[in-house]
């Protein structure tokens, strides 16, 4: 046996259109579901953070970049050539920079996307190089032996695992090493 069909009046039709779609049983026209929402906002941040961290040491540190490269087998043009890329990032970077701001400020929470999450880790990248040595070193004090002890091991252990001398690093950016 077959199914059969009713047919629906128009008065059915709006009734089935109001129960599933009530915006448009109403308006006429079905609400645009936009959501330009940052779903993750943590990943983003850190991106912002290692991002304008990288251009703020590139900005902070052109004699030391220039000095370096001049110690390569690079050529003084090509050399210029690299060194000018570097500008022009720190420079787009500022600019998109400005973009996020902008768009951050000028739209609502629907339609930021990820500009929030972006200049959060910006800020963050802003505020820990602008940091001065001492107070670093003054956060570690406070910290504690305790604390102190356990930073001490974990690193014991990640030399012994790895293999790396971590006495060795150094800091290339001015803020850290000042």
């Amino acid at each position: 046996m077959g199914k059969t069909f009713k047919k629906q009046g128009l008065q059915e039709f709006k009734a089935r259109i109001g129960r599933v779609d009530s915006f448009y049983a109403r308006h006429g026209f079905s609400k645009p579901i936009v959501s330009n929402r940052c779903e993750r906002p943590v990943l983003w941040s850190i991106i912002g953070f290692a991002w304008i961290g990288f251009v703020i040491s590139i900005a902070e540190n052109r004699a030391y970049l220039e000095e370096s490269l001049a110690q390569g087998a690079l050529s003084a043009q090509h050399r210029d050539w690299i060194l000018y890329a570097l500008a022009a990032l720190v420079v787009v970077s500022a600019i998109k920079l400005g973009f996020h701001a902008m768009r951050c400020l000028l739209r609502g929470r629907e339609q930021r996307g990820v500009s929030g999450s972006l200049l959060v880790g910006a800020l963050g990248a802003i505020v820990v190089t602008q940091i001065p040595a001492d107070a670093l070193h003054g956060g570690v004090e406070v910290l504690g032996a305790g604390t102190q002890a356990i930073l001490l091991a974990a690193t014991d252990t990640a030399e012994k695992t790895i293999g790396v001398d971590t006495s060795t690093i150094a800091f290339v950016s001015r803020s850290i090493t000042d």
